[in-house]
């Protein structure tokens, strides 16, 4: 999953990226959470949503080293569901705030 936000590999040249993104998490960057120079640059717009971090973490939770906190993939096409739910309340939330603003 951190390959689809980075569209990077998972390893290269002595680096892997779970390190790279564990290292770089800022929750107090509210518009890239601190992963603005890994993220893929398709949906660099995208970082600032809610629906965003919470697919990181969840990513981060699948590459957890105890095996017993990882989710199951169950777990993870429901959190994706959540967060795509959301995802979608947003925009439709914003959409309607636009459409409210006075020409």
């Amino acid at each position: 999953m951190l390959e689809l936000v980075t569209r990077r590999k998972p390893y290269k040249r002595n680096s892997y990226i779970v390190h790279e993104v564990k290292m770089a998490i800022d929750p107090s960057d509210l518009d890239h959470y601190g992963l603005q120079g890994l993220l893929d640059q398709e949906i660099h717009g995208a970082a600032s949503t809610a629906g965003f971090r919470q697919f990181v973490q969840l990513a981060l939770r699948c590459v957890d080293e105890s095996a017993e906190l990882r989710p199951t993939m169950l777990e993870v096409v429901k959190e994706i569901k959540v967060v795509l739910q959301s995802n979608d309340q947003d925009q439709l939330l914003a959409s309607s705030s636009v459409n409210k603003l006075p020409v």
